[in-house]
């Protein structure tokens, strides 16, 4: 079979691949991405897989595509856990002096709103350049301005302006990802 062949049943098995994804995503996954989103992730990993592949039927292409979207979607689980799991420190840095004081309170609607906000702020994270996730990573875990000059091979007074700028950008893009979108 040919790759372009490879290639159209690729794109032909959209319907296939979104059902999939509605149902093995998982609620926390689609609060990041798309249905739409994932499949074309999908897609993406399977046309990069299709030279390792030898066909050998429907049912084996089948199932082939199917074992890609599986990892696909346990890799973007992965991620976005990962990038949730110091969120709370990175939290407190983006809500500087133009927020207002926290709530005390413990109820299921504090709850709630602390979760979109991690949830939002993870986001963010995800669309700021490595170095400034880097910098902001250390920043919340208290890592000093001489200790993240020596591993990023810099000076202190470079790294303070760098991470100052990057958490800048974070809060823009915090502000760019929480403001809804219009109808289209």
């Amino acid at each position: 079979m040919s790759p372009s062949d490879l290639e159209s049943r690729v794109a032909q098995a959209s319907p296939v691949l979104a059902e999939l994804a509605r149902r093995d995503a998982g609620v926390a996954l689609l609060r990041f991405e798309s249905v739409e989103d994932l499949v074309a992730g999908i897609q993406q990993e399977a046309l990069r897989s299709l030279p390792s592949l030898a066909w050998q039927g429907e049912d084996a292409f089948r199932g082939w595509l199917l074992q890609i979207a599986r990892r696909h979607l346990h890799a973007r689980r992965d991620h976005w856990f990962a990038l949730k799991r110091c969120g709370a420190p990175v939290l407190r840095l983006t809500q500087g002096a133009t927020t207002g004081p926290r709530s005390p309170g413990i109820g299921p609607r504090t709850f709630a709103q602390r979760r979109e906000e991690l949830a939002a702020v993870t986001k963010a994270m995800a669309l700021l350049p490595p170095r400034d996730r880097e910098l902001i990573a250390w920043s919340a875990e208290g890592v000093s301005h001489e200790e993240a000059a020596e591993r990023c091979g810099s000076t202190p007074e470079a790294v303070r302006k760098a991470t100052s700028r990057a958490i800048e950008r974070l809060r823009k893009t915090l502000t760019i990802v929480t403001t809804p979108r219009p109808p289209s």
